[in-house]
């Protein structure tokens, strides 16, 4: 151990004497690295060893260098050559790896370890073989890397790239800088050109690379014409050679071409084409053309484009610089011609100046022309500006002074919007007439069909049908009503009924009270019949934006009542709201829905089409297999294993899930949504999220989603309107209505996320379309809802939907109107149950005007005044309003209030106040000037309006007017078009209906011809036994019956159910029933005597028991007491009294 520290110590000190001295050989400094026993020494870095173990020495103030500042430097050197190594032999990730060494402690980043191969590669290129880098030379080269951004990577990259001719790193740099603009087939352009220029940055890169694919683009072109010119010189045709000769010298701007020589050139031109041998067969060729970076190839026939050489040439066909030969050849040849004939060119010149100065007179006229129409536009432009200046100076500003307002008031002239307002009003009533007449038509229908299918069954006569038929073809003929007038003393009747139904409609809480407490009410009349005679005409039948809105309003208050009280644990809506809610998109669908959905009305079209191909429909194995083998007690498994019954039951699924994604489908498109349902899911979803919190959000757009389905999509299938149109026939098949059904039924469990489970495995298969449909449900109702704001969706808000110039009009039938009173003066204490509300005082106040007749009557509807005086100050601010506006009509002086109303009016003005308003009270404008300043000075009193700003209050007012005027008319416009929208769609429900009338017509007029040819048969004499018997039995069947019998007894045979205050069988075998006829076809009377004395006394009319009957029921109360089995008293009677 000692003798091996000595040889270490010697060794250092030779080491340093050789490093004094400044002398050393590598075989002398190896032999030391040996006794040090230092392995990694490497014998071609001695020169940089020692040259480091200086620096060393130099840093340790010449003192000695320690074992570990050999080793340190070793190291240092050893890494320093790694890099060399890699930088020479290696690739870029191995001089990421050499530089990484901790030895050089240098600030790498991976980034750019193809900046440090480069720039390493570059310096050791053609370097001496003992040359290497330092450390400080290393770390100057990694820092001046260390700010560069992807960019400087790509153009230093490209940059060496270009140097070393790699043209594969140029196009990979090339595509990430430039991205979509380069273009693969130009790489051989952009080399060329980026090697001239040695870009500094990506942008310079991007210009060249945009240079390039212009200059290549434009040779295209030029190309292009050049072979057409080239074309046109073969074929003679000098009008082409000229136009493409002028394409390619414009494009190129040579400078050998003058204009007053282009005949020289054509005919120059195409002598050289006639010189030039055309291809004797249409064989392709290929066009070179040359420019600044290269040349481009263009196929001569078809024009396909190449930046390749392309064989064969078109060595035919003249290049750029032949065809510039040539023009210069031509230029110097008329040079020449122009020496040897310059006298006679001068006499020409002085010719066509002459004619030029005559020319450029008539451009002059002719320009002198076109600066009067330019100053007559620019004058039309000016006050034009000046009116868009004056119009937004009235629109921004917020005290429009007198003279801004009189350039406007012209707009408020009442004849265009009175006349709109007439034919409005004149609409709407007779949308009311024809919505009550085809209401009525189709009830008298339905019974009508009622009717005839009693007669086919033999329940009802003949007469009587026809009879019905007559009277509504009497009611289809008498559709136009007249417009109730109204005299004065209803005037205070009808200013209460304005004001009660403006409140109904604008304070939804009244009519939610009286919805909620017909819903907890099952005694009361059915919804349907609440929301059509109540509901429907205070909201003007929704024929109009406006109800519409109002009544969703509604029914979004019920909403909240509903949802405020449900809790975090509640998975579904409450039922009464949604009920309701359902039912009024049923009742009124035609009204909320608006435009029919085509893209449902297809699909149903397809589907009825398509329905019938499919023979057996049933979802249920054991219900096939019953069908089929009549066994009720198979199990489901039996059942599936029939192969007819797997066929069936399968062939049912595939129907069901092919229809159901079909229709679910249809419902979802982008323009499925009606406004109506829009704003109740909007405002639906918006209550869920307040009241519910900490729920999903999934949750509550599957609760909504439920909820569009429930209320509106359920009903796009099953409508019976729809489905009779698109029906053959008219007449939908029953098996059509079970398969929609279970469609609907099925889509409705799709929207609430309902799958098969276990218990129905042979269902299971219809989870997939459950899924996706619930997705799709969820999802885009929910995209519907996000993307609108419930102030868009019908354009007002609670503050807009009023507007006390234009006060909204409802048409409504006076029976109506009388019916809706009846029913809320009934309902009184449940719609306010203050006694002294305003609601109940209006209600109170309110009795139905009187009209004579069935006629129309139109309420202008309006608020309660708040007071008295508050009426007053309201009239007298509209009486000077008016007034001032009548003055600047009549273009009255002045450019204040008081000024207007101090000037004196010229014969002019008077001219025109007396053409507009010839009054009895101001016959003249120095009355109604007194009339207006009377109306202030009240204002003023009241602190309405000061004289001190001349009364500014009421010019703002008339610019409010002015400003609104456009959007009245185009509110008005809107109005119009809808109801003229609702009107058509009513007339063609109309035709509908009669066409139904004419059917039912039709059928009946072959039944009174059947009847005819029957008795002209009967009433050929007959005689003997026969012909006796009969006429005794309509001689007996005629007169009057009597039937007289035991309650006991008609009970037994089962006639007879049950008789009031006779419960127990001996109570009712003290009983008689007397069954007469009375004076009354069909009628009978039924005699209830209790021992001698008759106990009650009912009626019976025999169609009763046949409607019944229809209608499938069992039993009929007659009376209130007498309960009979409908089908044995049909048959009892008839056997009784019919002789049946």
């Amino acid at each position: 151990m000692e003798t091996f520290e000595l040889s270490d110590e010697v060794a250092l000190n030779k080491l340093n004497e050789e490093l004094l001295d400044g002398r050393h050989s590598p075989e002398s400094l190896m032999h030391l690295f040996d006794i040090l026993q230092i392995e990694n020494a490497r014998e071609h870095v001695i020169s940089l060893y020692y040259k480091l173990f200086c620096q060393k020495r130099d840093e340790n103030h010449g003192k000695p260098l320690t074992r570990e500042q050999v080793n340190e430097v070793i190291e240092l050197a050893n890494a320093l050559a790694d890099v060399k190594i890699a930088a020479q032999h290696g690739s870029s990730e191995d001089t990421l790896k050499a530089l990484s060494n901790p030895c050089l402690q240098l600030p790498v980043d991976s980034k750019n370890v193809n900046l440090y191969y480069s720039s390493l590669s570059s310096k050791y290129k053609n370097s001496p073989e003992d040359f290497i880098l330092e450390r400080e030379d290393l770390a100057q080269i990694v820092v001046s890397f260390k700010n560069f951004s992807a960019d400087d990577r790509n153009v230093f990259e490209l940059n060496q790239a270009l140097a070393t001719n790699n043209n594969d790193t140029i196009e990979i740099v090339l595509k990430s800088i430039c991205g979509h603009v380069y273009a693969e087939e130009n790489i051989e352009y952009y080399i060329r050109k980026l090697k001239d220029e040695s870009p500094k940055d990506a942008n310079q890169v991007m210009r060249s690379i945009n240079d390039v694919n212009s200059q290549v683009a434009k040779a295209f072109k030029d190309s292009d014409e050049l072979i057409l010119l080239n074309q046109s010189m073969l074929t003679g045709d000098s009008s082409g050679a000229r136009l493409h000769l002028t394409n390619v010298i414009s494009s190129n701007e040579t400078k050998e071409l003058r204009r007053e020589l282009m005949h020289r050139y054509i005919h120059r031109l195409l002598r050289e084409g006639a010189q030039r041998k055309r291809p004797e067969s249409e064989v392709p060729t290929w066009y070179r053309h040359d420019f600044p970076i290269g040349s481009v190839w263009t196929e001569t026939i078809n024009h396909r484009k190449s930046t390749t050489k392309m064989t064969p040439e078109a060595t035919q066909m003249l290049s750029m610089n032949e065809i510039k030969e040539i023009l210069e050849e031509e230029n110097q040849l008329f040079d020449q011609h122009y020496k040897s004939n310059e006298e006679s060119v001068k006499k020409s010149q002085q010719a066509l100046r002459k004619f030029l100065e005559h020319r450029r007179k008539k451009h002059l006229a002719h320009l002198e022309r076109q600066r009067q129409l330019a100053a007559s536009k620019i004058q039309t432009s000016y006050r034009k500006y000046r009116h868009n200046k004056d119009t937004n100076s009235l629109k921004s500003s917020s005290a429009p002074s007198l003279s801004l307002v009189r350039k406007f008031v012209g707009v408020l002239r009442e004849g265009d919007r009175g006349a709109d307002e007439l034919e409005i009003e004149e609409a709407k009533s007779r949308v009311t007439q024809l919505l009550h007449s085809n209401w009525q038509m189709d009830e008298s229908l339905r019974e009508l069909d009622e009717k005839i299918a009693l007669l086919i069954r033999n329940r009802v006569n003949l007469e009587d049908v026809i009879a019905h038929k007559d009277k509504i073809a009497d009611a289809a003929e008498k559709d136009h009503l007249r417009l109730g007038s109204t005299r004065k003393k209803d005037k205070e009747r009808m200013e209460n009924l304005e004001q009660l139904f403006f409140h109904l409609q604008t304070e939804p809480t009244h009519l939610a009270n009286v919805v909620e407490s017909h819903s907890s009410n099952s005694k009361k009349q059915p919804d349907a019949s609440l929301i059509k005679d109540v509901l429907s005409p205070i909201f003007g039948y929704l024929t109009e934006k406006r109800e519409q809105y109002l009544f969703a309003r509604l029914l979004t208050e019920l909403l909240m009542r509903d949802v405020e009280k449900m809790s975090p644990s509640d998975t579904s809506l409450p039922s009464s709201s949604v009920f309701f809610i359902s039912q009024v998109f049923e009742s009124l669908a035609d009204s909320i829905d608006g435009n029919e959905n085509q893209t449902i009305s297809n699909e149903l079209k397809s589907f009825l089409e398509e329905e019938g191909k499919m023979i057996v429909f049933n979802l249920n194995p054991d219900e096939v297999y019953k069908s089929m083998y009549n066994d009720d007690k198979v199990t489901i498994d039996t059942a599936m294993n029939d192969e007819k019954v797997k066929e069936t039951v399968n062939s049912s699924i595939e129907f069901l899930a092919k229809w159901s994604e079909k229709f679910s489908a249809a419902m979802l498109k982008p323009d499925s949504i009606p406004p109506f349902l829009l704003y109740l899911c909007a405002s639906l979803y918006d209550m869920l999220r307040l009241q519910l919190p900490a729920t999903p959000s999934h949750d509550i757009r599957k609760l909504t989603s439920e909820f569009a389905y429930d209320v509106y999509y359920s009903h796009l299938l099953t409508n019976e309107k729809t489905l009779s149109k698109l029906a053959v026939g008219n007449k939908v098949p029953e098996t059509a209505k079970h398969k929609l059904e279970s469609v609907v039924q099925f889509v409705g469990f799709a929207v609430c996320n309902k799958g098969y489970g276990n218990d129905k495995w042979y269902l299971t298969s219809l989870n997939k379309q459950i899924k996706n449909i619930h997705e799709e449900f969820k999802n885009k109702v929910a995209s519907k809802m996000f993307d609108c704001n419930l102030n868009e969706i019908y354009e007002m808000d609670e503050f807009t939907f009023y507007n006390p110039s234009n006060k909204p009009k409802l048409c409504l039938m006076q029976k109506h109107v009388a019916a809706v009173l009846k029913y809320l003066k009934n309902n009184a204490k449940v719609i306010s149950k203050e006694g002294g509300s305003r609601i109940r005082n209006l209600l109170d106040s309110c009795k139905a005007p009187d009209c004579e007749g069935d006629r129309t009557i139109v309420l202008r509807l309006h608020p309660t005044a708040e007071s008295p005086t508050t009426t007053q100050s309201n009239e007298a601010f509209a009486r000077a309003k008016k007034f001032v506006v009548d003055l600047l009509l009549s273009e009255c002086k002045g450019t204040t209030v008081p000024e207007l109303l101090a000037t004196k009016a010229t014969d002019n003005s008077e001219k025109l106040h007396d053409e507009k308003y010839n009054q009895e009270k101001m016959p003249n404008i120095a009355a109604k000037q007194a009339a207006t300043e009377k109306a202030l000075q009240e204002l003023e009193s009241s602190g309405k309006v000061t004289k001190s700003d001349n009364y500014q209050a009421v010019v703002t007012d008339i610019a409010n007017d002015i400003r609104l005027v456009t959007r009245r008319r185009r509110e008005r416009l809107e109005q119009k078009r809808r109801l003229a929208e609702t009107q058509r769609k009513l007339c063609n429900e109309r035709d509908e209906l009669k066409k139904r009338l004419t059917l039912y017509e039709e059928y009946l007029d072959t039944c009174l011809q059947n009847l005819g040819r029957t008795n002209k048969k009967s009433i050929r004499p007959t005689e003997g036994k026969t012909a006796a018997k009969v006429k005794k039995e309509r001689k007996s069947s005629e007169s009057n019956q009597k039937y007289t019998g035991s309650a006991e007894k008609l009970t037994k045979k089962g006639i007879l159910m049950d008789i009031a205050g006779y419960a127990t069988p001996k109570s009712m075998s003290k009983l008689n029933v007397e069954i007469s006829s009375t004076g009354k076809k069909g009628v009978y009377s039924i005699a209830l005597i209790d021992g001698k004395e008759n106990f009650k006394n009912v009626t019976l009319d025999f169609q009763d028991l046949l409607r019944a009957d229809y209608s499938e029921e069992d039993r009929l109360v007659v009376g209130e007491t007498v309960s009979l089995n409908v089908p044995n008293a049909i048959e009892f009677f008839n056997k009784k009294f019919h002789n049946i």
